[in-house]
């Protein structure tokens, strides 16, 4: 009924519907017109015999029959020609006509019948001008063949009200419809509703044909309707200047004149036209000219209004309009936007308001972003005029809206935004779409280019390190094409980097933790820029999730960023196609952003924009670390050099530089022999003696420290928080920053009620926190942590409690407590007083308790002996004289089932200093060999890639060389294809051995025994030779690669390992093992070994054979063994999972990360050697350590424990940790755990003390602390170093994340003691 040309059928009204059967339900439908649905209503009718289901039945069979009417409505709007041949044909059929069956639904006919209906609708307007009376409401036409037409308008007068109120006289509305022909007459391609429009003479009127649903909405909303004008003369709703009903020929139609909402001059017709509704079902259409777009086409824009006021005014009339349509229960409109672009510089000739039938904001000139990103601000723009107005407001939630809701709603609107919700729920979504999209839109400025100025100053001057990628040529021009594909060994420059990462932005697609532990990640699309104003890398997806109400916007703080680097620096002549293009394979592709414990992982559309955006970050994390004082003042010195990809060499200021400085490293040490000469033994036993007193340089580092953590960090936060630049915070931003500090929000509020203020700020009326508050009131916060190193230095009894401590004291306590070899004089102390400032020192020169709080938590005091923490051992022994760190199945993100595999993953261990990784090499299509773990479901990826990885990380961390240890599954063909990519991509770098030409072998008696220096720079395959799988004999070009040859242990050797006396005659003379040749075995394989034979013979054979042990394989989590028994044995390459941060990777970290310089290789001392059994040193004595506090320890749900979807700002109130910290010693297992600081995670106090028995036997002791939050038991933060590095007194222990890397700023002070026994 809701239908003038469709009716129902007896058997589809509600008496007859119950009883209704199959074939009658069936017929029914067929008479409608849709056969297709019949056989879902047949089913349906089927299932209303059921019981209980009956109603459950009816609902949807109720709700099939409004769709069939929805659709036969839509059909017959669509081309109302084809309804009247239709029903001519059904005519003719009933009547006998057959003559009727010639006719045909063509082009012709439609065009014929709408030209009719035109000069109708025409002709009754012009019978109704003549009238020249409002009263006059119905008229009645003769037309050209002698049919009558009649006209009747609905609600006459009140209609003539609303068009008096808009200003519209009756004679220019008249005139409008009836002085030229009506142009049009055809339905919208993009639009669903099967309406046609038509558009008077002077296109200030369009007339649109309707239903009689909408009719009666209008009509019954007009009161409120005219009132809500009243009230908002500036509403963009959709203004009705009247309802009329044709009677022609037979047919019935409803027209409603509306207000052009893209009128405008001929020489401002919008270029584009956009229907927008805040949804995403449906709302792509293919980008054409002249067809209209919807919201999907309209993602990636923005709507710029140069006026704040304006922008202001245009969102205040939205949520009035939005108000209003949602109190009449009206849903389903949309935002009609035309866009006329100015090209060229061509003047804004915006049409007058007042002359307009149209909203007064429906005209507004602005700009549109030239680059298109959602997200980036202060940008070049183009100028345009927008044309806005909301139609489509004649449709109620009814009961088959509210049905289509429940089934999208189960369905797709789990993943899209449906159009079919509630009114309420539309109207605020549509207005957060709108609202989202109107911004205030600044002209462009030449802050950029100020930015990129001052960071190649600091580039130029040294102040910023010079990035990985950047070309040494001069910098090139900007606004470059940066799509266009490029070869990747191109260099790119500084300043077009930033330009295009603050500037263009660009899409990404990040790869996201999987929604169920052990599962695959996923990839996401999102959309990112550098925002210079927050600094700080900002990204959003570009689809909300399943059960997200809206799209979440991230944001990285510049500060935060720790290491930015891609997969593939270079290529190789194979790489690049015929035409020089680059490969599109995501490995040229993906680099990853390192915050905390968390790793952004990112693909680029292009190889080169991964590159552009990896020297953007890298300048910006360095731009944010030197600060711009830093920055603006620096003087000039030359340029350190740049790392290349083809070349292993650092800046001056890395840990390996010239002769120079190993000679100056060596007499630090007091290895003088062999390095230092005559005439420079005064200077190097100077740099010595300093070293030993270790009291100026190294102490002035921590009010380096602070100075930076306040100038630097806290003003990076402070602006990252901050909304806009300059407009401080307010006191929920505040807030947010007391979380992210970690700083209990009760401690936080005490601060900020006795903060005094600025003069700046006392002005204004808004409560707004600037800067210099924030640093006053972050000082109060601090005097807690210094009120407690000086509370536990003062336990000792060397200071009183309040007073300042002068220069003798200082002396006695750095001789006495901190245990310096030389006791510094008092004359000395106050020499290094003097070069301090207050509040470190009173002005009579003594130190006050913040001095001593900045000099003890400073990285110069650090519990790692500075002296151990370089390359200190002697690296020219054999391979076999070293523990090597190493990785197991390095190629894994996670289980050893499931997860994917990575060429990302051999970037990051190497980087991390890892030393040996593992390749599983298995046949590949096309000939290709590709890296997978076998029979199980994980990605594979290309070996060429892999290698290619190594060979432009290998180098990075370490100089020492890198071992790859492949383990083949290939044919003999592909062993080939291995050996010509090694060869070729590793070039020199591939260490090949020796090799008898006539016996096709490997010439051991040529092949010297290799150590970490004579091989450095080197890479060192080890492997199987001598075979192929299937037993194919393997390519003797693969085994010329091989360094180390695998070869398994021997009975004869077994036996030799468990003292049993090996036969000289066993049958077949076995070769010699070699120095070089790399026996690999299971943990397990190894326990039992020295079960059997014990550790003593096991370190022996390690002392000169290399052994390689793995986990097991039933490990399918990735979990790592216990390696220090493996290490007691002698073991050099104990294998662990990295992707798994337990507590083995932590031992690994502490025997490696900060010790011998973190190269990767630690010489066995005598004991691991088994050469002598006698107890080192500190073996068999007490280890005395006490916690003493705490300072800015991270949060267990900030980036430096969480993924991405923590990184963005959040305003709630949440109280800070509870951190308990867990000191262990190991081997032996011994644990001590403090007492949790309830609330106080930026200066917790925990004063425990615990005293641990070193054992006498074990070649190697590691010390833990790993801080926990006390609530969840989750790990936050953790720190693992060899005893042998330990030094004793009140020491500063630097923390790192979960993944490895320095918590900034961050860490425990504790005090190490070594009693005996």
């Amino acid at each position: 009924k809701a239908h003038p040309h469709v009716e129902l059928a007896p058997a589809l009204r509600p008496t007859t519907m119950a009883a209704a059967s199959k074939t009658a339900l069936t017929g029914a439908l067929a008479s409608i017109g849709r056969p297709p649905a019949a056989v879902a209503l047949d089913c349906l009718a089927a299932a209303v015999s059921w019981r209980g289901v009956g109603k459950l039945a009816l609902v949807f069979l109720g709700l099939l029959l409004e769709e069939v009417l929805r659709w036969r409505a839509q059909s017959q709007h669509r081309s109302l020609e084809s309804f009247r041949f239709r029903e001519r044909l059904a005519r003719a059929v009933r009547q006998g006509c057959w003559r009727e069956r010639r006719l045909r639904d063509t082009p012709a006919a439609r065009a014929r019948s709408a030209s009719d209906l035109q000069e109708a609708i025409r002709a009754c307007f012009s019978e109704l001008q003549g009238c020249g009376q409002r009263s006059i409401s119905a008229a009645t036409v003769i037309m050209r063949d002698g049919s009558r037409c009649a006209c009747r308008s609905r609600e006459p007068s009140q209609f003539a009200f609303l068009r008096a109120q808009w200003g519209v006289s009756e004679k220019a509305f008249w005139s409008s419809l009836c002085s030229a022909e009506l142009q049009g007459g055809t339905t919208q391609d993009s639009g669903k509703s099967g309406s046609i429009f038509w558009f008077t003479g002077d296109r200030r009127f369009v007339l649109k044909s309707v239903t009689d649903q909408e009719v009666w909405v209008l009509l019954d909303n007009l009161g409120a309707y005219t009132q809500h004008f009243r009230t908002t003369p500036s509403s963009l709703l959709c203004r009705f200047f009247g309802v009329f009903e044709l009677d022609c020929r037979g047919r019935r139609v409803l027209l409603a004149v509306m207000n052009n909402v893209l009128h405008c001059q001929a020489d401002m017709e919008p270029h584009v036209v956009y229907d927008l509704k805040g949804t995403t079902e449906d709302r792509w259409v293919d980008p054409e000219v002249g067809k209209v777009l919807k919201d999907l086409n309209f993602a990636d824009k923005t709507l710029g209004v140069a006026d704040p006021r304006l922008r202001d005014e245009l969102v205040e009339t939205l949520r009035k309009d939005t108000r209003f349509l949602r109190d009449h229960h009206i849903m389903d409109y949309s935002i009609c936007l035309g866009v006329h672009y100015c090209f060229g510089g061509e003047p804004l000739q915006v049409s007058d308001p007042t002359q307009s039938v149209c909203s007064p904001l429906g005209t507004l000139p602005g700009f549109e972003p030239k680059f298109q990103c959602t997200l980036v601000r202060d940008q070049p723009a183009e100028r345009v005029v927008f044309y806005i107005g909301i139609i489509d407001v004649l449709q109620r939630f009814d009961l088959r809206k509210a049905s289509a809701h429940v089934l999208k709603s189960c369905s797709l609107g789990l993943f899209q935004e449906i159009d079919t919700v509630p009114p309420k729920h539309y109207a605020r979504r549509f207005k957060a779409m709108f609202v989202g999209k109107v911004q205030t839109f600044r002209e462009p400025q030449d802050r950029i280019e100020r930015f990129v100025h001052r960071v190649q100053a600091g580039v130029q001057r040294g102040a910023i390190p010079a990035p990985m990628l950047t070309a040494s040529e001069a910098p090139r021009a900007l606004l470059r094409a940066y799509t266009s594909s490029r070869a990747l060994g191109e260099h790119v420059t500084v300043d077009e980097a930033l330009d295009f990462a603050i500037r263009y932005g660009g899409r990404l697609q990040l790869m996201k933790k999987p929604l169920v532990r052990g599962w695959r990640s996923r990839q996401e699309d999102v959309e990112a820029f550098l925002n210079m104003d927050r600094h700080a890398l900002v990204f959003q997806p570009m689809s909300k999730g399943a059960f997200d109400k809206k799209r979440k916007t991230s944001a990285v703080a510049c500060y935060k960023i720790q290491r930015v680097y891609i997969s593939r620096v270079r290529l190789s002549q194979c790489d690049l196609s015929a035409e020089g293009a680059e490969p599109d394979r995501r490995e040229f592709r993906r680099f990853v952003v390192e915050v905390g414990s968390v790793s952004l992982r990112f693909t680029a559309p292009t190889a080169r924009q991964a590159k552009l955006w990896v020297t953007a970050l890298e300048v910006a994390a360095a731009y944010a670390q030197a600060g711009v004082d830093e920055v603006a003042a620096a003087p000039a010195v030359a340029q350190p050099r740049v790392l290349r990809s083809d070349s292993c060499c650092v800046d001056a200021g890395g840990r390996h530089g010239d002769l120079e400085a190993s000679r100056a490293r060596a007499g630090t040490l007091g290895l003088l022999e062999g390095w230092v000469q005559p005439s420079e033994l005064r200077s190097a036993l100077s740099t010595a003696r300093s070293a030993c007193i270790g009291l100026t340089d190294p102490y002035l580092l921590g009010p380096e420290s602070e100075r930076m953590w306040e100038r630097r960090c806290v003003k990076w936060m402070f602006t990252f928080a901050e909304p806009e630049r300059g407009a401080g915070l307010r006191t929920a931003d505040v807030k947010a920053l007391w979380r992210d500090l970690n700083v209990d929000p009760f401690e936080g509020a005490e601060a900020l009620a006795r903060c005094p203020r600025c003069p700046r700020t006392e002005r204004r009326s808004d409560g707004v926190v600037h800067l210099a508050d924030f640093r006053r009131m972050l000082r109060d916060v601090e005097a807690l942590h210094v009120q407690a190193v000086y509370a536990s230095v003062a336990r000792t009894g060397r200071f009183e409690r309040g007073d300042a401590i002068d220069a003798e004291a200082f002396a006695a306590f750095l001789a006495d407590v901190q245990r310096l070899s030389l006791r510094p004089s008092a004359g000395q102390v106050q020499r290094f007083f003097s070069l301090l400032a207050p509040p470190l020192v009173e002005p009579g020169g003594a130190l006050t308790a913040t001095g001593l709080a900045q000099l003890l938590c400073s990285p110069g005091n650090s519990l790692i002996d500075p002296a151990k923490r370089g390359i200190f051992q002697d690296m020219t022994r054999p391979l076999s004289s070293y523990f090597i760190e190493t990785s197991h199945n390095t190629y894994l993100e996670g289980n050893q089932l499931s997860s994917r595999s990575s060429v990302l993953r051999y970037v990051e261990v190497l980087r991390a200093g890892c030393r040996s990784v593992e390749v599983d090499v298995w046949d590949g299509l096309c000939g290709e060999p590709i890296v997978k773990h076998g029979y199980t479901v994980t990605t594979e990826v290309l070996f060429q890639d892999v290698i290619a990885a190594i060979a432009d990380h290998a180098f990075v961390a370490s100089e020492y060389p890198v071992i790859v240890s492949i383990e083949q599954h290939s044919s003999a063909a592909q062993l080939a294809k291995q050996a010509d990519i090694l060869t070729e991509v590793l070039g020199d770098r591939l260490l090949m051995p020796p090799w008898d030409e006539e016996s096709n072998k490997i010439d051991w008696d040529a092949m010297h025994v290799m150590s970490p220096w004579s091989a450095r720079g080197r890479v060192l395959i080890k492997s199987k030779i001598g075979c192929g799988t299937h037993g194919e004999d393997a390519s003797s070009a693969f085994d010329r690669c091989v360094a180390l040859p695998s070869k398994k242990l021997t009975q004869d050797e077994k036996r030799a390992l468990m003292g049993a006396d090996v036969s000289e005659d066993t049958g077949s003379e076995q070769p010699a093992r070699h120095a070089n040749q790399v026996s690999s075995m299971a943990a397990g394989k190894v326990a039992k070994l020295r079960d059997a034979t014990g550790e003593g013979p096991l370190r022996r054979w390690n002392a000169e054979h290399l052994t390689r042990a793995y986990p097991e394989g039933v490990k399918i989590t990735s979990a790592n063994v216990d390696p220090l028994p493996l290490w007691s044995c002698g073991v050099q390459m104990v294998a662990l999972n990295y992707q798994t941060p337990d507590r083995a990777l932590l031992l690994s970290d502490g025997l490696f990360r900060s010790y011998n310089g973190g190269c990767g290789y630690v010489l066995k001392n005598d004991v691991a050697l088994g050469w002598s059994t006698s107890s080192r040193p500190r073996a068999g004595r007490r280890l005395r350590v006490r916690v003493c506090s705490g300072h800015r320890l991270p949060r267990p749900d900030t980036p430096l424990a969480d993924g991405p979807e923590a990184l963005a700002s959040s305003t709630a109130d949440v109280a800070a940790s509870s951190p308990v910290v867990v000191v262990g010693l190991e081997p032996g297992g011994q644990v001590s755990r403090t007492r949790p600081a309830p609330g106080d995670g930026y200066h917790p106090v925990f004063n425990h003390d615990v005293d641990f028995e070193i054992p006498a036997d074990s070649p190697l002791h590691i010390l833990t602390f790993e801080v926990q939050d006390a609530a969840s038991a989750k790990p936050i933060a953790r720190r693992a170093v060899s005893l042998d590095a330990v030094r004793e007194g009140f020491r500063w222990l630097g923390l790192r994340s979960m993944s490895g890397h320095s918590v900034p700023h961050g860490g425990l002070l504790v005090f190490v003691e070594f009693c005996t026994s």
